[in-house]
This record gives C-alpha cells, structure tokens and sequence, in this order.
C-alpha cells in the first residue's frame, strides 16, 4: 500500500471511531438524565406533600418560595424531557447505499479504495460535526435540569423550614 492509502484508511479508522465515541456519550447522557429524572421526583414527592401543605395555606397566599420551587420543579422535568425524546437527526452511520452509488467508476465516482476510505473519513467528519451541537444541546439540557432541581430543593426546603 502507497503512503496516501494508509493515510486515507487511518482517517477513515478515526473517523468512525470518533462517531462511536459520540454515540457513547449520547447513550451516556441520557442514561444520567434518566437517573437524574427519577431521583428527582421521587426526593420532590417526599418534599412537595409538606411543601405544599406549608406553601398553599388554606385561605392564605401561597408562598413565593413554593411558587419558585413548583416553577423550578416544572423546568426540571420539562429539561429531563427535553434529553429523553429520541430524535431522528442524529447521523451516526456511513450510509452504506450512499457508498455504493457514489463509488461507481461509470459515474466519476471513487475508483480506488484509497478513495473510498478518503471520502469515508470526510463523511464521518462531516456527521460528527453535525452532531456536535446536539450533542452540546444535550448536555445543556442537563445542567438546566441540575440547577432547576437544587433551586426547587432550596425553595422547598425554604417552605418547610418556615
């Protein structure tokens, strides 16, 4: 093999691995944000009984505490939501049909494998760079969903301790 295909067959080996790399985190967030979900509401189920028999007094105000927490409660679930929809658009395989019409040599495509692997490691750096923001979307998602659900505690708590 020539110097320029073992290049190409490098780019493309890293390419790929780097996509694999992306959905592993992708699967790794979601999976935090699950766990996050779920010990959220189960810890505001032990608090919100009181916190709301506190914050809602029969014939009184409600207390602005409890009004930032039940906000802050509901932007905490709708974030963990927002992490655990699937969405469609995420590109994380080379599109085998895709590899095949583009690689015909009747149609000026891809004669060698040298080429193959060339255009492969653009593709897979083309998706991974597509992917990126979703990727960064997510995990912004998570940190939303973390300090919505400490302000609730501490509105909670606010509530209880008064």
């Amino acid at each position: 093999m020539s110097f320029e295909a073992d290049l190409a067959k490098l780019a493309f080996e890293q390419g790929t691995k780097a996509l694999s790399g992306q959905v592993a985190t992708v699967d790794n967030a979601r999976a935090r944000i699950g766990v996050l979900l779920g010990g959220g509401n189960v810890a505001t189920a032990f608090l919100g009984k009181d916190a709301i028999a506190r914050g809602i007094p029969v014939g009184g105000p409600i207390d602005p505490a409890f009004a930032v927490g039940t906000i802050a409660f509901v932007v905490f679930v709708l974030a963990c939501m927002y992490g655990m929809i699937p969405r469609d658009n995420w590109t994380f395989d080379l599109d085998a049909n895709e590899i095949l019409d583009r690689g015909k040599a009747d149609d000026g495509g891809m004669t060698s494998i040298e080429q193959v692997h060339a255009n492969l490691a653009q593709w897979a750096k083309w998706y991974y760079d597509e992917n990126t923001p979703k990727v960064d979307r997510l995990y912004m998602a998570m940190r939303i969903a973390i300090v919505a659900l400490l302000v609730e505690f501490g509105a909670f708590f606010l509530v209880l301790a008064r």
